[in-house]
């Protein structure tokens, strides 16, 4: 292999990509720390269920669109679960910890099962609803299974559910947006 200053392009190469890789790895967990602190201390004056997915959905999109790596979303969710663990951050109730987890997971497996589908707007808004809107449905299952309403859910399913599919999807295609906008920006220069 050719050789630059004493060193093989071939480990230039490698340490370059491994340097990548841990950068972009910290960018993540960086992105999961930021939005399950948004998540515990940014109080919206909004009284709806699910109005804090238009945050957290937003930052784990992007964290999606801008990594190349195969489980992007999970990796910042787990940042953002472990994250919700440490008692600084308020949290109470352990299934929220479990659902930052799952809304990763959601995101990185439609992305992975249906790349096609993220290429249209309204797939990513599909994608971001789901994946917000599996919330509410751990609280009814955790409800039913412990025999312990959730106060969210007394009224029913349907408001909560629906209201936090709008704001999850609301979240995914305001990433999408930025995203776009900031890539377009960074090519006219």
């Amino acid at each position: 292999m050719a050789k630059s200053d004493g060193i093989s392009l071939t480990s230039q190469t490698s340490r370059r990509l491994r340097t990548n890789a841990a950068a972009e790895t910290a960018f993540l967990i960086g992105l999961g720390v930021l939005a399950v602190t948004l998540h515990a201390y940014l109080r919206l004056p909004l009284k709806t269920p699910g109005h804090k997915g238009l945050i957290w959905i937003g930052l784990l999109m992007v964290s999606r669109l801008v990594s190349q790596r195969r489980w992007a979303a999970t990796t910042t969710s787990a940042s953002a679960a472990a994250t919700s663990l440490l008692p600084i951050m308020g949290f109470k109730d352990p299934l929220d910890t479990v659902v930052f987890l799952i809304s990763g997971f959601i995101l990185d497996l439609g992305y992975l099962l249906s790349p096609r589908l993220v290429l249209s707007i309204w797939g990513v808004a599909l994608l971001g609803a789901l994946a917000h809107a599996v919330k509410p449905i751990a609280k009814l299952l955790a409800s039913a299974g412990s025999g312990l309403p959730y106060v969210s859910l007394i009224s029913g399913l349907a408001y909560p559910l629906a209201l936090h599919a709008l704001f999850g999807a609301a979240g995914a295609i305001l990433a999408v947006i930025s995203v776009r906008l900031i890539r377009h920006g960074s090519n006219r220069q």
